[in-house]
């Protein structure tokens, strides 16, 4: 027969005989404190008192007095599950509970849970099976929905309470912005929200900022925490509230600790089960910071009940607690292999926490509506599901250890919460009372001043913490510190601003407490700069901060970025303007040319223009043409001859003649070429080669004309004229050929003089006018002085030609 058939036949027994009325305890007690097993045992043994003597002998007269007791109440029992902080093993043991899974007779009423995430999914269960389940830890506003939680009620108070108290203390002292750092689960999450609605109902919305934390109650990823604390760094607020539930505030103190935000420059207030959990890690309370502030609900009654509570606390053995009747030895998760330890220090009373308080009372709740019902006529096996609910909500109150205890219309209890300070004292650090808050009236009650984070103490928390560090700005619609922008600087202050940074300087960063000077070969020519633009080819920084970048003088040059110098041209060489960004840019100056890597000045004769260019010549000087100049000894010589005139070597490149002209000096017409007066050659057309012959023969023509009258006549008679003629006709040459020197001046003779000129040339014996280069096929000095010299000859032969024809016509004309 399975587990289930018999925890089931188990249930009918017992309804049919109602023999016992079973109460079940889920609580974290591996996890988050095994105080919580020792308040239960301090609840059963207490009522218990009332039916065994001898628990009054050992341990003290009831605390709580029940009116009436009915003998009934002695076959109610009292076993206990730890919930372990996981939903898995919560829900798990209390179906075990339940259905009587565990040994035990099935509950009828459940204490418990603490954890919210754990009891809102044990709610789900137990109002299906209309099970009455009293919280003693659980304050998640969400549970107060009567609709989705018919059967839960607890004994303290929800969320919104909590809330109501944080906004009490941000509101009293002052506080400009608070970042909230809450456990992402129902508690956490729950007061979060609770305390957003309530500032944002206040109007007060931008005065408080949050991030979760993933719950982790196993395999704690402190990565993830470090992501939310990142977030409360940017944030630039210095109050933080932490809402997590003990364990999660045991793993992530110690990534603050890293952090940096325990230190004096912090302020915290946590939330009621902010607290440290000995044996999770090496951080211990006295790593808390001193001027932590926490609220922790008003748990203790009367000073006399709340004394006793604590006497019979202190009675208590290990003995006590591992009796076989409260179950311990069913632990999913066994007593001695949680994180959390129980040994004989437990029962000390400065161990008893307030939910320890609470979960006393819940179970005496249940006690009550039991007795009530049993006096009512109704037997016990009947007392169970929604008469016990009403019974339980509507009929509720007494004075238990932690004050009246009642249920409101959606099941919570009301109470205060105190405000605790954790100062050093005599006996080391601790947790002192600093005030009270109530719903009703506030945050009253002060015992004096609160001590701070700093070390200080004062109604007002220290200014520091209202001041913007450096780096940092007061943002006027948040009321945040917030990093300082790019391009900005922040020197942080109470109303600190940001201002941009000075031309020169730059913050490529945010989070600038001051800006940067601009390094050397780059500039910032407007404030404000997130970073520096560097010098483009052709300029320079040589000095930090520079507010633009100089140009390169003449003289230099820089084809690269960023540079902090310019380049100086070669030897004499310069730049044509500033600002030159390559090599190229550097030429020799004007009256010098560049030989090798230097420059040298220009030779006589010679024209030398600013660059890089060879020099180019002057009229009526020529130069060889040389494709590169290279030094030779030191310097670079250079030939040059003068011209025969002006005109046939213009002005340029070196090398060049006038138009049809060749060789040095330009002194000779390209082959096929004859001179022109302009110093030009022109190119010989087939007439041209023709003209000597036929000059030739008009002389022949004319001295034979010439020689046969001389023939016919008497010579005797005629010598004197002969003498008259050749003596005028010689004169008429000198006069021709003085007249032909004009053509040697370098000037440009008008029309008709120019071509009277050119026709003179003959008598100067300058052959050129006859084209005589077209038929030597060369222009060559040799052959213009061998043409001159056969002048004489060629004439001398005319005439002999022209006496042979005489002779021959039978002229007989003396040889003389």
């Amino acid at each position: 027969m399975s587990h289930v058939a018999v925890a089931f036949l188990g249930l009918l027994l017992v309804h049919a005989l109602g023999a016992e009325f079973a109460v079940g305890v889920l609580a974290p007690i591996t996890s988050n404190s095994p105080t919580y097993l020792a308040a239960t045992v301090c609840f059963d043994i207490d009522w218990r008192k009332n039916f065994e003597p001898e628990l009054i002998a050992k341990h003290g007269p009831p605390i709580v007095q029940i009116p009436d007791p009915h003998p009934d109440l002695r076959n109610i029992s009292v076993r206990v599950h730890t919930s372990n902080s996981q939903s898995s093993v919560g829900i798990a043991s209390f179906i075990d509970m339940l259905l009587g899974l565990d040994g035990g007779t099935p509950v009828s009423a459940l204490i418990g849970g603490f954890h919210s995430a754990i009891s809102m999914q044990v709610a789900n269960v137990a109002a299906a099976k209309k099970i009455p389940q009293v919280s003693f830890g659980s304050t998640n506003p969400s549970l107060s929905n009567k609709e989705d939680y018919p059967y839960f009620l607890r004994t303290l108070m929800p969320d919104t309470g909590q809330a109501e108290a944080m906004w009490t203390w941000i509101i009293y002292f002052q506080v400009p912005v608070a970042f909230v750092i809450y456990s992402d689960e129902p508690y956490g999450k729950g007061t979060y929200d609770a305390l957003v609605r309530k500032a944002e109902s206040e109007g007060e919305g931008r005065r408080l900022n949050g991030a979760g934390v993933l719950h982790m109650p196993t395999n704690y990823d402190e990565l993830e925490a470090e992501r939310t604390l990142n977030f409360a760094l940017a944030s630039g607020c210095k109050f933080l509230i932490m809402v997590l539930t003990a364990d999660q505030a045991t793993y992530l103190f110690p990534v603050m600790s890293r952090f940096g935000m325990l230190g004096d420059d912090w302020q915290i207030l946590g939330g009621e089960d902010l607290r440290v959990v000995p044996g999770i890690n090496d951080f211990t309370p006295e790593d808390l910071p001193t001027g932590f502030m926490k609220w922790y609900p008003e748990s203790r009654g009367s000073p006399r009940i709340a004394g006793l509570y604590e006497s019979l606390w202190e009675s208590l053995s290990m003995e006590d607690v591992l009796q076989p009747r409260y179950g311990v030895q069913n632990f999913k998760v066994g007593l001695n292999d949680g994180v959390v330890k129980m040994d004989e220090s437990t029962f000390q009373a400065s161990r008893i926490y307030a939910y320890s308080f609470f979960l006393f009372d819940a179970g005496y709740a249940l006690i009550f509506a039991v007795n009530r019902l049993l006096h009512s006529g109704v037997p016990l096996g009947d007392i169970r599901g929604e008469l016990l609910l009403n019974e339980l909500w509507q009929n509720t109150r007494f004075q238990g250890v932690s004050g009246e205890v009642y249920f409101n219309e959606f099941g919570d209890r009301p109470t205060n919460f105190n405000l605790q300070n954790w100062q050093p004292t005599a006996n080391g650090l601790s947790f002192q009372h600093l005030a009270v808050f109530s719903v009703t009236g506030g945050l009253e009650n002060f015992t004096g001043y609160p001590l701070w984070m700093d070390g200080s103490r004062g109604w007002l928390p220290p200014q520091q913490l209202f001041t913007c560090k450096a780096g940092t700005y007061k943002d006027q619609e948040s009321l945040l510190c917030r990093e300082c922008p790019r391009g900005m600087y922040c020197e942080g202050g109470l109303n600190s601003s940001f201002a941009p940074c000075q031309p020169g300087f730059f913050s490529p960063l945010t989070g600038a407490a001051e800006c940067q000077l601009c390094p050397v070969g780059r500039f910032a020519a407007d404030g404000g700069a997130m970073s520096c633009s560097p010098c483009q080819p052709g300029f320079f920084a040589q000095s930090e901060g520079s507010e633009a970048c100089l140009r390169c003088a003449k003289g230099s040059f820089m084809p690269e970025t960023n540079a902090t110098v310019c380049l100086k041209c070669a030897m004499n060489q310069e730049t044509p303007e500033t600002g030159s960004d390559s090599g190229d840019s550097c030429r020799c100056p004007a009256g010098t040319f560049l030989c090798g890597d230097f420059c040298e000045v220009c030779p006589e004769g010679l024209v030398c223009p600013a660059g890089r260019l060879p020099p180019q010549q002057q009229w009526g000087t020529w130069a060889p043409e040389i494709d590169v100049i290279e030094p030779s000894g030191g310097t670079c010589p250079i030939k040059r001859l003068i011209c025969q005139t002006q005109v046939h070597c213009p002005e340029g490149e070196m090398g060049r003649c006038a138009i049809g002209r060749q060789g040095k000096a330009c002194g000779t017409c390209l082959q096929g070429f004859y001179p022109l007066q302009e110093g030009t050659c022109a190119e010989c057309s087939p007439t041209d080669s023709m003209l000597l012959g036929l000059l030739l023969g008009v002389c022949l023509l004319i001295l034979v004309v010439a020689v046969f009258p001389m023939a016919q006549s008497d010579m005797n008679h005629q010598s004197l004229n002969v003498i008259t003629v050749a003596a005028i006709g010689s004169q008429m040459v000198m006069a021709v050929q003085a007249l032909g020197s004009l053509r040697q001046l370098p000037v440009i003779w008008p029309q008709p003089f120019d071509q009277v000129l050119e026709l003179v040339q003959l008598f100067t014996l300058d052959l050129d006018v006859l084209r005589v280069s077209c038929v030597y096929y060369t222009d060559g000095p040799i052959m213009k002085f061998v043409g001159r010299l056969l002048v004489l000859p060629v004439g001398f032969l005319l005439l002999l030609a022209a006496w042979v024809l005489c002779w021959v016509r039978g002229y007989k004309v003396p040889f003389d």
